[in-house]
């Protein structure tokens, strides 16, 4: 996790985790590649669209 604050007020501009699912521990400071971003929205999306189907099942 990481932040980014506004130096004269301190207001939180940015906050960010890394939320890649790994069995390695070691992806601390590691960049992310487009490959695992590609994987995750596409997780993402699906879980976004399943949550919709769902509820417009109901």
């Amino acid at each position: 996790m990481a932040q980014l604050l506004d130096s004269q007020s301190g207001k939180l501009l940015v906050r960010v985790l890394d939320a890649r699912e790994s069995d390695d521990a070691v992806q601390k400071d590691a960049p992310i590649t487009t490959n695992e971003l590609q994987k995750m929205m596409d997780k993402w999306a699906a879980a976004c669209a399943q949550q919709l189907a769902d509820h417009l099942g109901k």
